[in-house]
């Protein structure tokens, strides 16, 4: 499996703490199936430190190496979208995946749809396909659900949270989460995983319930498939979306 969206990365942001617990994510990720992993740190325009990123993202893939732990460690952020954020990623102070036109995305959580609308349009624009991170943590996604119909007309990617569709957000979350999957409005299954205790890097469990409640066929789109066309900078494939 490859893991789209974490926050691995020691002493970044609000994820891991230090390089050893980076290395038990990273043990925790490939006892339960991955292999690949996007180090999607937080990322803000009016708050930058890229030599920051890259330091620690050199750290863990050496330590990786060193401790013979066989885990790919591909670069990107989690980009929190403001009015200025598309000179910042032209600068490459944001990053991209794998330095595609893919860009993981995320919002404020009480953000107006219009607002978030706008600046999706402004990526779009300039030549990005936005990911959008965990739409069934946002409140006008929660008010008003066919707006994620309307978002993947556009080309734009939805990643869900695995702890969302497990309950672990909520039961707002949980039930929204599995209507966007019911109604194929999910590109993309991600840990979105902050630490060892809560929000894990474990995969096999969501796996094993996108297979059972799902298909197999589903699982590996999700959690393989399309996570490797987006790292490559191929188009993502979507079953025919739903109107809600």
């Amino acid at each position: 499996m490859i893991d789209l969206h974490t926050h691995i990365l020691p002493g970044v942001d609000d994820g891991s703490p230090s390089i050893d617990e980076s290395l038990v994510m990273a043990d925790m990720a490939v006892n339960s199936g991955v292999d690949t992993i996007v180090a999607t740190s937080h990322g803000c325009s009016n708050n930058i430190n890229i030599q920051r990123y890259w330091n620690a993202y050199q750290q863990l893939k050496d330590a990786l190496e060193k401790r013979h732990i066989p885990l790919k460690l591909i670069a990107g952020m989690e980009i929190f979208l403001t009015e200025d954020v598309l000179e910042a990623i032209k600068s490459k102070s944001l990053l991209s995946i794998n330095n595609t036109k893919y860009l993981l995305v995320e919002f404020d959580f009480e953000e107006e749809a219009w607002v978030a609308e706008y600046y999706l349009q402004i990526l779009k624009e300039a030549g990005y396909h936005p990911i959008i991170a965990h739409p069934e943590r946002y409140h006008f996604m929660q008010r008003d659900p066919s707006l994620a119909y309307y978002w993947v007309q556009q080309d734009y990617i939805l990643q869900a949270n695995k702890d969302s569709i497990l309950g672990r957000f909520g039961s707002n979350c949980q039930k929204l989460a599995v209507e966007l999957l019911n109604h194929n409005l999910i590109q993309v299954v991600a840990s979105d995983t902050h630490g060892i205790r809560r929000r894990t890097p474990r995969m096999d469990g969501i796996q094993a319930l996108l297979k059972n409640e799902f298909s197999p066929l589903c699982a590996d789109m999700f959690l393989n498939e399309n996570p490797r066309r987006i790292i490559q900078g191929e188009e993502v494939y979507t079953f025919p979306p739903r109107l809600f």
